[in-house]
């Protein structure tokens, strides 16, 4: 029993980068509408090891009312999930620079491919995680983002809160 013990609190704390703590801040802010929260379980009976990481921005990109959501479960190693909890939302946001009128399925399927290779050129192997993401935005009638604006500022309160994509 003390082996179990030891195995989840040995962990070390998860480590917030300083994005990570300027997101949580920003989770005070009205503007942007929303509010995320996140839970951390060690399973002592059924997991050695923690190989899960998570990332959360509000206001993503600096667009008000815009979010990146994403938890991250790595492969026989942590290393996956904690390059992916630090890195693939700077990734995303290259892509949405680069592709700005692709749907955004695509430009996340851009995002995961290009992930894959930073990943495998870091790791010198094969590596790799599960994700769940969610990237938020408003978005007019037509799809496109509205820049920063929030819904009742929209010309003819034609803009909503939508889901633009969620990815397993």
């Amino acid at each position: 029993m003390a082996d179990e013990a030891s195995a989840c609190n040995d962990q070390p704390p998860t480590h917030f980068s300083e994005a990570h703590k300027a997101a949580a801040a920003a989770a005070a802010h009205p503007s942007s509408g929303f509010r995320i929260g996140f839970s951390e379980d060690c399973n002592k009976r059924r997991r050695r090891t923690m190989e899960d990481a998570h990332s959360y921005f509000y206001d993503f990109g600096g667009v008000v009312g815009q979010g990146f959501f994403a938890i991250f479960d790595g492969h026989a190693s942590k290393s996956a999930a904690e390059w992916c909890g630090n890195h693939l939302h700077e990734t995303l946001l290259e892509c949405l620079e680069l592709y700005p009128n692709k749907p955004v399925p695509e430009i996340l399927n851009i995002t995961y491919v290009e992930a894959d290779k930073r990943l495998n050129d870091k790791e010198g192997r094969s590596s790799g995680c599960t994700t769940v993401s969610c990237f938020l935005r408003l978005e007019k009638d037509e799809g496109a983002p509205v820049e920063g604006a929030p819904a009742e500022s929209a010309p003819n309160g034609h803009v909503k809160h939508k889901v633009s994509y969620v990815g397993c």
